[in-house]
């Protein structure tokens, strides 16, 4: 019940995008080919000059994939106040971890697996994340 209650999530997420006029113009959450499209200039090292959209990009992917975070949270949460289920966070995420460090664990997630690029952003950053952050087994 869990899986299913944050698949939802991830997927009410997704569905809230209406479809692009072509590939160039796909919005993030479309698919990891998207998201590499607009998010790899977080890879460059800070010392390397940016322009000022790849600057805007930047800041566009790090407050998606916050988004997407938020979103799951509030999915959990919203699951544990129905009293039916029990759902645990799919991640145990660091509170020190960076918006910024997500993209790029999330564009390296997605060169690391180029059969999935095409699957939607939502579900390749929960991939990403679990595996990623993986959470302490309770015994």
């Amino acid at each position: 019940m869990r899986e299913a209650g944050l698949v939802l999530a991830v997927m009410l997420l997704w569905a809230g995008v209406s479809p692009p006029l072509d590939a160039t113009d796909a919005p993030l959450s479309e698919s990891g080919n998207a998201f590499l499209r607009d998010c790899s200039s977080v890879d460059r090292p800070s010392s390397e000059h940016k322009t000022d959209l790849e600057l805007m990009k930047s800041a566009v992917c790090a407050s998606y994939v916050d988004g997407l975070d938020g979103g799951i949270r509030v999915e959990v949460d919203l699951i544990n106040r129905d009293g039916r289920a029990k759902a645990t966070q799919p991640y145990c995420l660091d509170p020190s971890v960076s918006a910024g460090q997500i993209v790029r664990i999330l564009t390296k997630y997605i060169r690391d697996n180029p059969a999935r690029a095409h699957w939607p952003t939502p579900i390749l950053y929960l991939s990403a994340m679990e595996q990623a952050f993986p959470c302490p087994t309770q015994n």
